[in-house]
């Protein structure tokens, strides 16, 4: 009985704290300060080091670099590579190159991928949930019309959609659960792999959602 009372409590504490809103500011007027490691236990950044050096490409971009740890990192692994990371933040405004990292505004267009010669891959991690429907749909038809491989490294629910579902809305910004897999083979890109973090799951088993890893080519 006492067990069992005590998974409720935990229960109730576990839901209080999901439906708790955190004050957020404007991401797009917040700068940022500059890290060039990321940790050595950090899934995302161990999983996009293996895609490059795997498909040893030339030129990686990281879509919502923010304090540009992850590509900074890569470059650093692989200094072979061209580093470019890109973020709508103020701290962009400006092109500048830190840690062997060409860092730029991020544009709807993608231009930066205009100026690439040679095999390039495009990472995000838990930036494109950030996109609205019409933003991500426009994203991924700027991937795939150019030719580039992409990796994402984003939260997904634990559940099957074929859909977008709000996952998430503070008073900056919402968040999205989208159909990765689906959006972008519609576009005509493969999917290499795709999968889940069940980890997170176990470790937290009152979450309704995980981390997901997917990585697109091109489709011959």
């Amino acid at each position: 009985m006492p067990l069992t009372f005590g998974h409720a409590v935990a229960s109730f504490v576990l839901i209080k704290r999901s439906m708790q809103k955190p004050v957020y500011e404007s991401y797009q007027n917040t700068p940022v300060e500059h890290n060039n490691q990321s940790p050595i236990e950090n899934v995302p950044t161990s999983l996009f080091l293996r895609v490059t050096m795997e498909g040893n490409y030339e030129n990686v971009v990281e879509i919502g670099t923010y304090t540009g740890k992850v590509i900074a990192t890569l470059k650093r692994l692989v200094p072979s590579i061209n580093a470019y990371g890109v973020d709508v933040g103020p701290t962009f405004d400006r092109p500048f190159v830190l840690s062997g990292v060409n860092f730029q505004k991020y544009d709807s267009r993608l231009s930066i991928l205009d100026q690439l010669t040679g095999s390039t891959l495009v990472i995000a991690r838990g930036t494109l949930s950030c996109f609205n429907e019409s933003e991500l749909n426009h994203f991924a038809e700027q991937v795939s019309i150019r030719p580039v491989d992409l990796a994402i490294y984003d939260l997904y629910p634990n559940f099957s959609i074929d859909t977008a579902i709000n996952r998430s809305d503070h008073e900056a910004f919402k968040t999205f659960f989208y159909d990765y897999s689906g959006i972008f083979s519609l576009k005509g890109m493969r999917v290499i792999c795709d999968a889940t973090d069940v980890n997170d799951w176990v470790g937290r088993p009152y979450s309704s959602e995980s981390w997901r890893f997917l990585y697109f080519g091109k489709s011959v």
